[in-house]
């Protein structure tokens, strides 16, 4: 009985460190996105008036 109950919880500690590194990698997947939509913008922005300076 006492292997079942320590199977339980490694398997519930597994999945738990599972779910958390998908939330953390969903999360720097979508701070990476912003960043590089934020940068595009920024560029999207500055990129008529460097042409019309150039």
């Amino acid at each position: 009985m006492a292997e079942l109950v320590s199977a339980t919880i490694v398997s519930k500690a597994f999945i738990a460190s599972v779910v958390v590194t998908a939330l953390f990698r969903a999360e720097l997947i979508q701070r990476a996105m912003m960043t590089a939509g934020g940068a595009q913008s920024a560029v999207g922005m500055w990129l008529p008036y460097a042409i019309l300076l150039d």
